[in-house]
């Protein structure tokens, strides 16, 4: 495997981790930024491992391919799955908002 192609691979583990970790502190335009890096460099990594595929299909190249899609894709669906809880909660702290908000509107009609 060439050094290109690990070091494109390293990258993408940190920004991996670095977006589970934004997603984690709600910082959810930094995930959303290194999420979009992360992207960039998986297809600069498929095109790299693509040029230098030789004609074996078990290359220690597409292995690392493999295992890092995998890894991502593990990593990835902690990342969803806090997301839709935090998301899950923001909506109920909404509902609760509008029903109060109509309570009061509805009280302050009453007595005016």
């Amino acid at each position: 495997m060439t050094d290109t192609i690990e070091q494109q691979m390293s990258e993408i583990r940190r920004l991996t981790l670095s977006a589970a970790q934004f997603t984690t502190d709600d910082d959810i335009a930094s995930c959303q930024q290194t999420l979009t890096q992360r992207q960039q460099l998986l297809i600069a990594l498929n095109q790299s491992i693509q040029g230098s595929l030789p004609e074996k299909s078990g290359s220690s190249s597409v292995n690392e391919y493999v295992e890092l899609v995998t890894w991502i894709l593990q990593i990835d669906e902690t990342a969803i799955k806090q997301l839709n809880d935090k998301k899950s909660a923001i909506l109920k702290t909404s509902m609760k908002q509008s029903k109060t908000k109509y309570a009061l509107k509805q009280y302050q009609a009453n007595y005016r």
